[in-house]
């Protein structure tokens, strides 16, 4: 894992992650979606990429990863569903990427706070990034 990010950082010559707010940026725009539970204290978070182009993909590994504000106190995080082994290189950008959470409160009508990072590359220009989205979560029973 320490070797495939020093990789990784070598082969973006240490450049600084694109960040992008409200879920647009010039490789995807990010949204996400609050799914409930049929248990009251369970759900999951949606996070689904649309790629502007379909030369740049996402890699599967390290798998993106969803990080709730810490000051809400409506949603909260639980470890991801461990992936099981993949030949896939890339995610299949045709299904959200989903992060289980447990709901603390009371949460119809609140809005959530997260940020999601995700490692992306274009095969055709032989770059790869890190890239983060900052997501306003609705949530809705």
């Amino acid at each position: 894992m320490i070797a495939s990010l020093l990789l990784f950082a070598l082969a973006t010559g240490g450049e600084a992650p694109e960040t992008s707010i409200g879920g647009g940026s010039p490789h995807f725009d990010v949204s996400a979606e609050f799914r409930p539970a049929k248990a009251a204290a369970a759900g999951e978070v949606e996070v689904t990429f649309k790629a502007k182009d379909p030369e740049v993909r996402i890699n599967s590994r390290p798998a993106p990863r969803l990080k709730l504000d810490a000051e809400q106190k409506v949603l909260g995080e639980k470890p991801p569903h461990p992936p099981g082994p993949s030949s896939e290189k890339y995610l299949d950008l045709t299904f959200p990427v989903v992060f289980p959470v447990s709901v603390l409160g009371a949460p119809h009508g609140e809005t959530v706070k997260g940020e999601v990072t995700y490692f992306y590359c274009s095969h055709r220009e032989g770059w790869c990034k890190k890239g983060t989205a900052l997501l306003d979560i609705p949530v809705k029973r």
